[in-house]
């Protein structure tokens, strides 16, 4: 969970990036929306993610680097 410190924050840079006030509840929200998709993008992948992945490359024949 996101300290008061933190959620202060995130409303912060929030109205400075997209120049509106928002409710601490859609504060929340967001930030643990933005916390989910880092976890999700910063996933390492599996050894079966990466067959896949070649599997799908050499399909489309897209050479793998």
């Amino acid at each position: 969970m996101l300290s008061e410190k933190q959620l202060n924050k995130f409303i912060k840079i929030y109205e400075q990036q997209f120049g509106q006030k928002i409710s601490r509840e859609a504060a929340f929200e967001l930030s643990i929306r933005l916390l989910r998709l880092i976890q999700l993008i910063n996933k390492p992948l599996t050894q079966a993610d990466l067959e896949l992945l070649s599997a799908r490359r050499r399909q489309l024949n897209i050479e793998d680097n």
